[in-house]
């Protein structure tokens, strides 16, 4: 359904993954950690990148590499 022109429609926040994509996303995270611990944080960037790609639809998914960024588990903003 439409909402007329000038009126913003409501969207509820998902916040779980479709499982097509919840094998992928979990896949990232560990990733990340490994990559930082290394300190390739080239590579860090890369899964975090992923990671927030895959869970752009989901609230918490997305957030959630945001949170790794901001506390050291990837490359500086």
């Amino acid at each position: 359904m439409r909402a007329p022109p000038g009126r913003a429609t409501y969207t509820p926040l998902n916040f779980r993954l479709p499982s097509r994509l919840r094998l992928y996303y979990h896949a990232e995270l560990p990733a990340v950690r490994a990559a930082t611990s290394r300190q390739n944080l080239r590579a860090s960037f890369a899964h975090l990148e992923r990671a927030h790609i895959l869970g752009q639809r989901q609230a918490l998914p997305h957030t959630h590499p945001h949170l790794l960024r901001v506390n050291g588990g990837g490359a500086p903003l």
